[in-house]
């Protein structure tokens, strides 16, 4: 694992922190969202947001998997 065991729960704990926090916050702009542009345009910005995210995660991933070692 590449994290000690002092460590991971923490991790952990903070990861399903988040992830309920991130939720609370897409339900309120999703909403937002909705009400301005309309549900067609809600669904474009996630999908452009989606897009803009995997082009992102992708360039910052591409040296380490190059490389061969653990992202």
């Amino acid at each position: 694992s590449i994290l000690a065991d002092t460590v991971r729960a923490r991790v952990l704990a903070f990861v399903g922190g988040a992830s309920r926090a991130m939720g609370l916050i897409a339900l309120l702009l999703g909403g937002t969202l909705n009400a301005t542009v309309g549900p067609r345009g809600a669904y474009v910005v996630a999908g452009v947001a989606g897009l803009v995210a995997v082009a992102v995660a992708a360039v910052r991933l591409r040296p380490h998997l190059r490389a061969g070692a653990p992202p």
